[in-house]
């Protein structure tokens, strides 16, 4: 079967509009492994969420409330699924102390190991005087990333 990924001699991807049983199609992430891998890799957090179906993660990527998920793929998620870590506030715990080398430092409070989800940042809620003095402070320095939102 020749899509019309293949047509233009390009590999399918989920972005393009490709049916789920298109015999050419790959879903891309990290590592760019066909799809047939992603079973083995849901796990690992290199699945794109709405792909990673075995796990639930697909469930949760289109913000279906946790409740009614299935029980099977819940229980998956909890276990082993990587893809959907900030949505289930699943991080390690970290700590801010001084730093023997400069200023303050952030360091971890439980073992992590290698290619484990450890935290995102996802900003921080300020007063209108902070962030009009933080402002300021960027601008001088050439660097400003400021949100307001209503």
């Amino acid at each position: 079967m020749r899509c019309s990924c293949m047509k233009r001699d390009q590999m399918c991807e989920k972005a393009y509009a490709c049916s789920r049983d298109c015999p050419n199609r790959l879903f891309m992430f990290a590592g760019g492994m066909p799809y047939k891998q992603v079973s083995v890799l849901c796990g690992t957090s290199r699945v794109c969420p709405d792909v990673c179906v075995s796990c639930g993660a697909s469930e949760l990527a289109v913000a279906v409330p946790l409740a009614k998920i299935s029980a099977s793929n819940r229980r998956c998620m909890q276990s082993t699924c990587g893809n959907v870590n900030v949505i289930r506030s699943k991080h390690k715990l970290l700590g801010k102390s001084f730093s023997s080398i400069h200023g303050y430092g952030m360091y971890t409070r439980e073992p992590i190991t290698a290619n484990e989800f450890v935290y995102e940042y996802t900003g921080a809620m300020l007063s209108q005087d902070e962030a009009e003095r933080r402002g300021l402070d960027l601008r001088q320095d050439g660097n400003e990333l400021l949100v307001r939102f209503k």
